[in-house]
């Protein structure tokens, strides 16, 4: 009731719009969550600086492309499932998937993006450490990580990031378009738990349908397609009304308090070799040389 309600109708409103406007090439897939949204914004900075992410627009949900050796599609995964005792809980999978669902409205037999946008949904916590991690994999020197993710933590809070703040409504909303030649190679529709549901495949198909739309959805978020507008794009909406408000002065902010890592040529050379395990992709170039 009250803002919050108002918030959250605009911001549905503003979802539907878009999606309607670009469902003739694009698959659309949604991703409630809490936890990881700090550790969820700093990959987009750093996204941002070293490869052009549109972090302006959305979160990038997965940055190390590392695990994504061994997994780097939904063919890999599926493959590799009936191997992994606790399903979609296994480290294998969180390391490169995220649960979806594939409607705003339609029931979802465990977070209805539009019934927990105020709270968002997190089968498992994600913790400072994680972000803690991710740095130090991005080249900060450890006698500086410490001082680095405090940083972080103030600037969230002068923004009103919840999970920075500890109030607020904490729920964040992915809304994920994937372009409709790639869908199948990074989704597949599934039961809870990450089980594959066999009526509903091919995805890219159910998805075409006349509808209605409905279930789940596995997306493999291999930064390699996720970072490139023409097979992914992603906008982000947060139910805390003033942060997503000011998440964009959030972003800029946030890209020079990771000066330290990025802030010359030597630095992100280095961020992005840390990124792409210790191997600079051929392709790659200094985005700001």
């Amino acid at each position: 009731t009250g803002a919050a309600a108002r918030h959250a109708a605009r911001t549905f409103g503003e979802m539907c719009d878009r999606e309607g406007k670009l469902a003739g090439e694009w698959g659309v897939f949604y991703h409630s969550y809490n936890s990881p949204a700090l550790v969820y914004e700093v990959q987009s900075a750093i996204a941002k600086v070293l490869f052009r992410f549109g972090a302006e627009y959305g979160t990038l949900p997965r940055l190390l492309r590392g695990p994504f050796e061994a997994l780097p599609d939904a063919a890999a995964v599926l493959r590799a499932f009936p191997l992994w005792p606790d399903r979609d809980h296994s480290v294998n999978f969180k390391r490169v998937g995220i649960c979806c669902s594939t409607s705003l409205f339609s029931k979802d037999p465990e977070a209805t993006p539009a019934q927990v946008f105020l709270s968002g949904y997190a089968a498992s916590r994600v913790s400072t450490d994680t972000l803690t991690n991710l740095l130090s994999d991005c080249g900060v020197e450890h006698t500086k990580l410490r001082s680095l993710v405090q940083q972080i933590m103030q600037l969230g809070k002068k923004h009103g990031l919840p999970q920075a703040t500890g109030r607020g409504h904490t729920g964040h909303l992915s809304q994920i378009f994937i372009h409709r030649n790639c869908i199948d190679k990074y989704a597949y529709a599934s039961l809870p738990y990450g089980v594959p549901d066999r009526s509903r495949q091919p995805l890219s198909s159910h998805l075409a349908c006349a509808g209605p739309i409905v279930g789940q959805a596995r997306v493999i978020a291999n930064p390699s397609a996720f970072m490139r507008a023409s097979a992914v794009r992603i906008y982000t909406a947060s139910a805390d009304e003033a942060f997503h408000n000011s998440r964009g002065a959030f972003q800029e902010e946030l890209c020079r308090v990771l000066e330290p890592m990025l802030g010359d040529q030597p630095s992100r050379e280095r961020a992005a070799r840390g990124i792409y395990s210790g191997i600079l992709p051929r392709w790659w170039q200094d985005p700001q040389g």
